[in-house]
C-alpha cells in the first residue's frame, strides 16, 4: 500500500496512538470510497509544549516542518512512555509484594525536556513523572512522604541562604504554583483514504483494502488537511502562552 510519511496527515496519529499511557478520546472517525476524515484528542499528563514567536533568518518548507514535528511528537511520545512505564511497574510491585510491609523502590524523579525553533517559532516541550512533579510544584501539605536518599536533589538551590528566596509554593513563588501539569492535543484530519491512521486501517476487511491498493491514485486526490490544536492550561502560572495551532495544508504549500 502506498505510504508517504510527508503527505499523510495520519502520520501524526500514528505517532499519538504510540502513547501507552495517555487519554485517547475518538470524537468522529468516518471514510467514504476515497477520503478520511477523523477527530482525535489525547491527554498526556504531566506533559507540556510550548510554542513562543521568535526571529528567524532560517526558512523552511513545508516537508522539513512537517519532519520536525514529526520529530518532536515521536521524542514526546517515547520519554511519556519510558516513564510512566516505570511508574505502572513500580505501582504493580506494590500490589504484588509479599510482605505488605516490605519497601519498594520508588521510580527516580525524572524530567525529559526538548527545545527548537523551526522558521518563526520557538518550541519549548517535555514531560515529567509524579516524583519530579511533585519535587517540583507539590504544596506542603501533598509533599508529606518520607525523604528519599536517591531521589534526584536540587543541586545549586541548595547553595543559595534560603532567608534571601520566597518559600517554595508559598504566595510569592508565584511561578511554581501550578496546580497540575498536563497537555491536551485535538487532532483535525482529512486524508486521502490510503494514508488513515493504521489502527482505521486495520479494522477494514480484506477486500476494501485489496481495492484501496489497487486503486491508489484515485484517493490521492482528496485534499489533505492536518490541523493540531496543542493545549497546556499549566503554561498560563508562569505567562506562557497555553496554546498552540498548528494548521498544515501540504496542497496549499502552507502551514502555520
Amino acid at each position: 500500500m502506498p505510504n508517504c510519511l510527508i503527505l499523510s496527515g495520519c502520520k501524526i496519529v500514528d505517532l499519538l496512538d504510540a502513547a501507552t499511557f495517555v487519554q485517547k478520546t475518538t470524537i468522529n472517525e468516518r471514510s467514504t470510497k476515497d477520503s478520511f476524515v477523523g477527530q482525535y484528542t489525547y491527554f498526556f499528563r504531566n506533559g507540556w509544549f510550548v510554542a513562543l514567536p521568535c526571529p528567524s533568518a532560517k526558512e523552511m518548507d513545508w516537508p522539513q516542518r512537517q519532519r520536525m514535528m514529526h520529530m518532536r511528537l515521536r521524542r514526546l511520545v517515547l520519554a511519556h512512555n519510558d516513564m510512566f512505564l516505570q511508574q505502572a511497574q513500580y505501582e504493580r510491585e506494590l500490589i504484588l509484594r509479599p510482605v505488605p510491609n516490605s519497601r519498594i523502590k520508588k521510580p527516580g524523579n525524572n524530567v525529559y525536556t526538548g527545545y527548537g525553533d523551526v522558521g518563526h517559532i520557538f518550541f519549548y516541550y517535555g514531560v515529567m513523572n509524579d516524583g519530579a512533579f511533585a519535587q517540583k510544584f507539590a504544596t506542603d501539605e501533598d509533599n508529606d512522604e518520607e525523604e528519599n536518599d536517591e531521589e534526584i536533589d536540587v543541586g545549586a538551590a541548595q547553595e543559595v541562604n534560603p532567608a534571601n528566596l520566597p518559600q517554595i509554593n508559598s504566595d510569592d513563588d508565584i511561578f511554581y504554583r501550578i496546580p497540575y501539569l498536563g497537555l491536551r492535543m485535538t487532532l483535525d484530519v482529512k486524508c486521502p483514504l490510503s494514508y488513515a491512521p493504521q489502527s482505521f486501517l486495520a479494522k477494514m476487511s480484506d477486500i476494501d483494502l485489496k481495492q484501496l491498493k489497487d486503486n491508489p491514485k484515485t484517493s490521492r486526490k482528496v485534499e489533505t488537511r492536518i490541523r493540531v490544536i496543542f493545549q497546556c492550561e499549566g503554561a498560563s502560572y508562569p505567562r506562557l502562552p497555553t496554546m498552540y495551532d498548528y494548521d498544515f495544508r501540504p496542497v496549499a504549500t502552507t502551514a502555520k
